[in-house]
């Protein structure tokens, strides 16, 4: 598993981020300590069918 550096050190790096997380065709998303799913982007939406406010928590 990969861990993600979230502390952006510019608002372009906020703008590339955001850019990737929307645009991808990648399912990307990301998970809490304790293994629950916190959100996703979209692609994960679409390659999955599932709604990511209902996995929140999972």
């Amino acid at each position: 598993m990969m861990s993600v550096d979230t502390n952006f050190k510019s608002v372009r790096d906020i703008q590339v981020f955001d850019l990737i997380w929307n645009n991808t065709t990648d399912a990307i998303f990301t998970i809490g300590q304790d293994g629950a799913i916190i959100d996703a982007n979209p692609a994960f939406e679409a390659l999955f069918g599932w709604n990511v406010e209902e996995l929140k928590g999972w």
